[in-house]
């Protein structure tokens, strides 16, 4: 049988794909805009996954992202530094909010699983989503100033999966990468739960995230009570 890879044995394939310095000694953390090496189409990360546990379904993810950002060139010239979904779908504000539900519905089960019981009652304490539309207005800065809502939810995108153990050590070398693809802790474990799922018991809680992130939603709290999802502007509404 063959052994598993490791992750160095991953880094090591890094350098040979991504066009790193052949003698480039990389850790996790020099990996930071890996992804964006295989811009616009994502071809090489069929090579770059290649025989690691559930492969199919890790390749499948990454592939969404790739087509959903498109070409990374910006309007303005140059090219984006993370991957942007600069021309989303339109999607109906009754379904973004069924599908915010659904989202806020598997982290508080998620952080249920994980003891995380604090986010587990302020999910379930009956938090209430409007939809709006247009440019969100920025958290404020200090934690001390922010919903415990939003601190929570920060928290989670940070840690939870930290806690759960990874089927492939070699895909968990890359986790680093992954978060710089968008600097979304909640896209990143969308992308990286085939190898979280039979740990976490759930079959996949971060899939009504991504469907928000394709559609270029953001969310914003401002209370403890209330989860706020912006809309992009579209010439039909």
């Amino acid at each position: 049988m063959t052994e598993p890879m490791t992750g160095g044995q991953m880094i090591t394939r890094c350098v040979e794909l991504a066009g790193y310095p052949a003698a480039a000694s990389l850790q996790p953390a020099d990996l930071i805009g890996l992804f964006q090496r295989f811009r616009p189409d994502g071809q090489q990360v069929d090579a770059l996954l290649e025989d690691v546990v559930a492969a199919d379904d890790l390749v499948g993810r990454l592939r969404q992202v790739y087509h959903v950002a498109g070409d990374p060139t910006r309007p303005s010239g140059g090219l984006d530094a993370y991957f942007i979904v600069r021309q989303p779908a339109g999607i109906e504000a009754d379904y973004a909010e069924v599908v915010c539900q659904d989202w806020l519905q598997a982290m508080a089960e998620l952080a249920a699983g994980q003891g995380e019981t604090l986010l587990k009652e302020l999910l379930t304490s009956g938090v209430t989503i409007r939809v709006l539309e247009g440019k969100p207005p920025k958290h404020p800065r200090s934690e001390t100033e922010r919903s415990a809502l939003l601190n929570e939810l920060n928290r989670l995108q940070s840690e939870l999966t930290d806690q759960l153990p990874a089927a492939c050590q070699a895909v968990e070398a890359l986790r680093t990468a992954y978060y710089f693809i968008a600097c979304d802790g909640f896209l990143r474990d969308y992308l990286m739960w085939p190898i979280y799922r039979q740990a976490g018991g759930s079959d996949d809680p971060f899939a009504a995230y991504f469907l928000m992130w394709r559609h270029g939603i953001k969310f914003r709290s401002f209370s403890d009570e209330t989860l706020d999802l912006y809309l992009p502007r579209h010439p039909y509404r």
